[in-house]
């Protein structure tokens, strides 16, 4: 209290009797909100102060908060599943919207072999349009999702590689284990060839369709986005090839012969 009252005082001496309604009386107590408002301020000021101060001398510390070996593997673990999840998920739709796509074509050819002209591929466009709306907007809803995912199984899986010949060196019987977990990976990264590469062809086909008609140019431009998101996983997953490649351990590949 007597630290206070060295430098947070009002002298109110001479209202101690004024009405509180008086005009004297309200002044008073608007200056003395506004040195509140003020001396609030400077507070505030003095607090982001001391937190950038703390965030300086942390850094100047050498303070690391990135996630070590454990939280990148568990994460990475965590993640895989939903990852499967979601590319099972946009694999369906995929495949419905090449289901709808040569559907489409078909009744193009038919069209065109009964004379209809271009107004029957009008309404055969607007048609496509509204069946690709639903599935295109899941994809783009899953392709959100797909690369934080993506991003998380791939730190844990560097975090396994980057180890492995020193956990190898560590405990050799921890070789078995990190073989297996090789072969997933192998396999891993060949399907995702496999399947996404049918997925850079419906890229590259969708652009041409753009133009073709207004009413499809929009869902088309959404599911492009969308299915783009995904080809990044072919490039990651060979990195993780090359990492196995990269850690010098040699594992027999040899499938195991029935008895």
């Amino acid at each position: 209290m007597a630290l206070v009252r060295a430098f947070q005082w009002e002298d109110w001496r001479e209202l101690r009797f004024a009405d509180t309604s008086a005009g004297e009386y309200r002044r008073a107590v608007a200056k003395l909100a506004a040195r509140l408002v003020d001396a609030n301020r400077q507070v505030e000021q003095v607090d982001v102060a001391a937190r950038a101060l703390q965030t300086m001398a942390d850094a100047s510390a050498g303070v690391d908060e990135s996630p070590g070996f454990i939280d990148r593997v568990a994460t990475g673990e965590e993640a895989l599943p939903k990852l499967v999840e979601t590319m099972t998920a946009i694999g369906k739709d995929i495949e419905l919207i090449g289901q709808t796509m040569q559907e489409a074509t078909t009744d193009i050819k038919r069209g065109d072999g009964q004379a209809k002209g271009f107004g029957a591929r009008l309404l055969i466009a607007q048609r496509v349009a509204r069946q690709l709306t639903d599935p295109v907007e899941r994809i783009r809803s899953f392709g959100a999702e797909f690369a934080p995912q993506l991003h998380e199984v791939d730190q844990g899986f560097r975090a396994i590689l980057e180890h492995a010949a020193a956990e190898v060196q560590r405990d050799p019987s921890s070789k078995a284990n990190l073989c297996e977990f090789f072969r997933a990976v192998r396999t891993m990264s060949a399907a995702a060839h496999e399947g996404l590469g049918s997925t850079q062809g419906m890229i590259d086909a969708i652009a041409p369709l753009e133009k073709m008609s207004r009413d499809l140019r929009p869902v088309l431009r959404r599911l492009r986005q969308g299915l783009t998101a995904m080809v990044e996983a072919r490039e990651v997953s060979d990195e993780w090839v090359q990492l196995i490649e990269a850690t010098g351990i040699t594992c027999d590949e040899t499938p195991p012969t029935a008895a």
